[in-house]
């Protein structure tokens, strides 16, 4: 089990948050496209160039897609010093692809439930700036008075309850799009029939409604943790039968992970996984690649 307790800026809109609800994993809306985006990490142009390959937005940074759908699988957080502005321009496309027919889907990955329990390890040293400016912000919690002066705002938002925090719980875990399965870490069996529980119990904690995170968002084999069908140590390959056992369970045929660096997108157990981390952040120096797919095939898009 994994434990570790130790405005998003002036124009961060947090209109819904008395009232969200825990998100869906499975939408009715039919795309023409699908594309997924792998970890972005705190890097900003890193960001706006991987979304520019998929070509969901334009050098202006602007939605211009329509009817696609874009999975962005978590870990904005950590190891760079622009999350904030990722975070924002997030929530500024969300609300751009509607208006083009087209939907824009954002997980939380470790890295951000790290952060809401406090763990700051993976935080660059020049990343605790900017959090004082978000509304609504509560410094008076008893939690951060053991907390380094720096890093109290940046804790404040985050925690459970708080307004960062509650941004988060509007996040699925596991999305569900027809046979396109999405999770940042992986989706072993004991889990795939539980996407909706795990969803709305991790919305219920992110938004301070229950005490204590899911197990499931702590378990090394979770959905969050899991290198299960992407872990390239693993010499004879990821297990291929169990993998259909988790597709099956949901009637999909697809898994769409993270979280685990390769040099290129790649696929394994032919084609029913999909490994999209390419460390596309500075802190990682990988190149810039997204996974698209249309009419039932797939296509690794790689910036020029």
């Amino acid at each position: 089990m994994r434990a570790h307790l130790g405005s998003i800026s002036v124009g961060l809109s947090l209109a819904c948050l008395s009232a969200c609800q825990a998100p869906q994993p499975q939408i009715s809306d039919t795309y023409s496209r699908v594309i997924a985006v792998g970890d972005l990490h705190g890097d900003y142009q890193a960001t706006l160039k991987a979304f520019q390959v998929a070509g969901a937005t334009n050098p202006q940074n602007e939605w211009i897609a329509q009817n696609i759908l874009v999975v962005q699988t978590g870990d904005q957080l950590d190891r760079g010093n622009q999350e904030l502005q990722i975070l924002n321009q997030l929530d500024q496309w969300q609300t751009e692809a509607l208006k083009q027919h087209s939907k824009l889907v954002v997980l939380n990955g470790n890295h951000e439930i790290m952060n809401v329990m406090g763990d700051f390890r993976y935080v660059a040293e020049d990343a605790y700036t900017g959090f004082e400016k978000i509304a609504d912000l509560d410094l008076t919690r008893p939690e951060l008075s053991q907390v380094d002066l720096q890093a109290r705002a940046r804790l404040a938002a985050l925690l459970p309850g708080g307004p960062l925090a509650k941004k988060l719980a509007q996040r699925p875990i596991v999305y569900q799009y027809q046979d396109l399965v999405f999770v940042h870490g992986g989706l072993e069996a004991k889990y795939a029939t539980q996407i909706d529980r795990i969803n709305q119990l991790s919305s219920d904690w992110l938004m301070g409604r229950i005490p204590d995170p899911p197990p499931e968002l702590l378990a090394d084999d979770g959905p969050i943790w899991s290198r299960a069908f992407s872990n390239p140590d693993v010499t004879q390959g990821p297990d291929c039968q169990a993998l259909s056992q988790s597709l099956n369970a949901i009637q999909a045929k697809h898994l769409i992970v993270a979280h685990t660096v390769y040099d290129q997108i790649n696929s394994a157990c032919d084609g029913l996984v999909w490994r999209i981390d390419v460390g596309l952040s500075k802190a990682y120096g990988g190149p810039i690649q997204v996974l698209s797919y249309q009419s039932g095939q797939f296509q690794v898009l790689k910036a020029k």
